[in-house]
């Protein structure tokens, strides 16, 4: 998908159909994901046991095939909800390598696809804390003013 900063494919899965692919190779895991590689590409493995990933599942995914099997992916919604949701975690972490990689993620989904941030946060809000989702609404804000200065100096918007 154009438009994107990394090259992380997400993957929304009950976590008992994760056994069922052992072409991945895991390099941790927990309860809500588990960041694998296959063949050199990283892919995170999104457990639908997560109320957020199962909705991101049931509205914000759709099937791609990767060689034999049909597999949910995130839709650009569910790739800026998802990154969104994680950034509150990261900057608590003090991971300043993966915030700004997202945030660029972010910044550029926004920029060629123009996603409803609006709707994006409202899908947010039911699985965060009310501090969390203050945090992830201004995060959204600027980087949404970030996009829109972009656009204003450099005097054209993406296509």
């Amino acid at each position: 998908m154009g438009g994107r900063n990394t090259r992380v494919i997400g993957l929304l899965l009950p976590s008992r159909a994760f056994g069922q692919l052992p072409e991945l190779a895991i390099l941790e895991r927990n309860a809500d994901f588990a960041p694998t590689t296959f063949r050199g590409i990283v892919v995170d493995a999104l457990f639908t046991g997560n109320r957020l990933f199962e909705m991101l599942r049931k509205r914000h995914a759709t099937a791609l095939c990767f060689g034999r099997r049909t597999i949910p992916c995130a839709t650009v919604e569910g790739l800026v909800i998802m990154k969104l949701y994680a950034l509150p975690s990261l900057y608590r972490q003090q991971r300043f390598d993966q915030v700004t990689v997202y945030e660029a993620d972010i910044a550029n989904l926004v920029r060629t696809y123009r996603p409803d941030l609006d709707a994006v946060l409202a899908a947010i809000g039911p699985h965060v804390l009310p501090t969390n989702l203050e945090e992830i609404t201004k995060i959204a804000a600027d980087i949404l003013a970030r996009v829109e200065r972009f656009e204003d100096r450099s005097g054209r918007q993406a296509t």
